[in-house]
């Protein structure tokens, strides 16, 4: 199957050849612009320029740099160069084409739906300033007439880690995906923040980057993954969680462990055209004590042979704490139902937010598969009114980045406010992928990890005040035991209110009140499945108070699971039950 790239530049360029006129040199490949063999920037063309006309040093290469030449230069994600006067002679029109209908520089949001900070796009004035510069014959100007390009602000980070070093990615694979452990838990003997990252790429066939904090709950998983697969690293096509850590739900209601909820933290990406990623003054992500952290490296071969890469992450990491934490969470859409042969296969999921304060999201991001066609998120006001939050209408897998809000525009989620995530996949037999040159029959696609499975998040960075991370427990719910001491009476609706019950403490008493009841609350708590699920779901990616979504999107169903599990606790039949959670009403 090609890749987006390669996709990308044949549309646009059979958009150059319907355009006719001086087209056609993009097949000579301007044989007279005079490149020399080793790439020498410098042109035989040193005539004075003609009054009036475009100059590639005064008008275009600022043009390029400012939106080009981050990715199409030496070393980086765009197929050919654009940073030399030969280059960009060279590749003008099928560069020209690509302006005009939009495909380049690559901006997946669309603009009715909201806009962001650091946003893509040519201007119609540049384009025109481009075309004419084609239309002229492309002249180069005086060198002298260069001014200085923009720089970035000065880059001084204070942890580089190497992410790999010389490896080689699989030349079987069109899409490799590696995960890299970078150090151990040891790198973090305390509370770390980060206050800036920037990964670095270290192959032209790296395509994008996603450096992750593991929590100590998930180390060890980590490790065995890195441990059973040879060579540096572990697949992780889906994420850096290893495939199967998850817990199972069914076995945890049958007696077996109770779930980890852990969700892995973003601390850094890479996508082309990134610039290094700083967090305002008194702002940091939180990098526990005895966290590991891990890279998830995309790899993609279409373009060549596989070649050696040496990425590294660099970062600002400081003891100090800060006024202001960044928490990112997914909200993942888990229950996916995509049949064989569908081309619109839309599948909805809703997140709502239940809090004592506002919570204030500053960056969003969507993540599909290949099935991708349509990813939207909007919030949902308490009033049925709705907001836009991010929509991309043509999903393009190779094209993922984290969008910023801009500081006056950022989605503020209230008391009974929600997030709808709406993703729509093509599973039609024509978007099937090739492999051994024959197209591969539809079929039916859930949520997986998968190359052929299929992903619906949106993930968002969240700003809250700063609070300590609670002391070590030796009881899933010793924090909220205070809460449950001021409850008027005993009630399963006391815990789930708790702002301090994490889920965890909040599944385990709802086994402990289905135990109690020697499984006669089975019925009332399967019908109420759908909205507890929602509910729990919300309360771990998106930090809802769980027993007022409860009350709010289940209602009566809510009310009877209440009353069958309730109904033992007056008598103290469920103590020894709720002692294994470490609660007592």
């Amino acid at each position: 199957m090609p890749s987006a790239r390669s996709v990308v530049w044949a549309r646009a360029l059979a958009v150059v050849v319907s355009i006719g006129g001086g087209a056609t040199s993009l097949l000579a490949c301007d044989a007279e612009s005079g490149a020399s063999p080793d790439g020498d920037t410098q042109s035989g063309d040193t005539s004075a320029p003609e009054p009036g006309l475009t100059r590639y040093y005064r008008d275009i290469a600022p043009l390029l740099a400012k939106h080009c030449t981050s990715c199409h230069a030496p070393g980086q994600a765009g197929p050919f160069r654009m940073d030399t006067l030969e280059d960009a002679r060279k590749f003008a029109e099928l560069g020209l084409g690509a302006m005009q209908v939009g495909l380049m520089p690559p901006w997946m949001p669309d603009r009715a739906c909201r806009t962001y900070a650091d946003e893509r796009g040519v201007s119609a004035d540049e384009i025109a300033l481009f075309a004419r510069w084609i239309d002229e014959g492309k002249p180069a100007g005086d060198p002298a007439e260069l001014q200085a390009l923009p720089t970035p602000p000065a880059w001084a980070p204070n942890l580089i880690l190497p992410i790999s070093e010389a490896h080689l990615p699989s030349g079987e694979l069109e899409d490799d995906y590696r995960c890299f452990v970078l150090g151990d838990a040891s790198l973090f003997p305390a509370d770390a923040y980060l206050s800036a990252s920037q990964v670095a790429p270290g192959s032209s066939q790296v395509h994008h980057v996603l450096v992750y904090a593991i929590a100590p709950e998930r180390a060890d998983d980590v490790a065995t993954a890195d441990a059973a697969d040879p060579g540096p690293g572990y697949p992780c096509f889906g994420g850096p969680v290893p495939s199967g850590a998850e817990s199972d739900l069914t076995g945890f209601f049958a007696g077996g462990p109770v779930p980890d909820l852990t969700l892995p933290t973003q601390i850094g990406s890479w996508v082309p055209g990134s610039q290094p990623r700083r967090y305002p003054e008194g702002t940091a992500i939180r990098i526990r004590a005895g966290s590991v952290l891990v890279a998830q490296v995309h790899y993609n071969l279409s373009e060549g042979r596989p070649l050696p890469d040496s990425s590294r992450i660099e970062m600002v990491v400081r003891e100090r704490a800060p006024t202001t934490l960044v928490d990112v969470r997914p909200l993942a859409v888990r229950s996916l139902d995509i049949p064989a042969g569908e081309a619109e296969a839309v599948n909805v999921g809703w997140f709502p937010y239940f809090g004592d304060a506002p919570l204030t999201l500053s960056t969003v991001a969507g993540h599909m598969h290949l099935l991708g066609h349509h990813f939207l998120a909007e919030v949902v006001r308490r009033d049925a009114t709705t907001e836009c939050a991010l929509s991309i209408p043509r999903w393009d897998f190779h094209w993922q980045q984290s969008y910023t809000l801009r500081e006056a525009d950022r989605i503020i989620l209230n008391d009974g406010d929600g997030v709808r995530v709406t993703c729509e996949y093509d599973n039609s037999a024509s978007n099937q992928p090739i492999v051994d040159g024959v197209r591969v029959a539809p079929r039916d696609v859930a949520w997986g990890e998968g190359t052929r499975d299929e992903m619906c998040i949106l993930y968002y960075s969240a700003l809250k005040p700063f609070t300590p991370v609670p002391p070590p427990v030796s009881s899933l719910c010793e924090l909220a035991a205070p809460c449950v001491a001021r409850c008027e009476g005993p009630s399963l609706d006391c815990l789930m209110t708790c702002p301090e019950a994490s889920p965890s403490c909040q599944l385990c008493a709802l086994r402990a009140g289905l135990t109690c009841s020697n499984f006669g609350c089975v019925g009332a708590l399967r019908a109420a499945g759908d909205c507890l699920g929602r509910c729990l779901g919300a309360a771990v990616m998106l930090g809802s108070n769980t027993g007022r979504c409860l009350e709010s999107e289940c209602g009566g169903l809510y009310a009877d699971v209440l009353a069958c599990m309730d109904a033992p606790l007056p008598e103290g039949g469920c103590e020894a039950e709720l002692d294994a959670c470490g609660v007592a009403f």
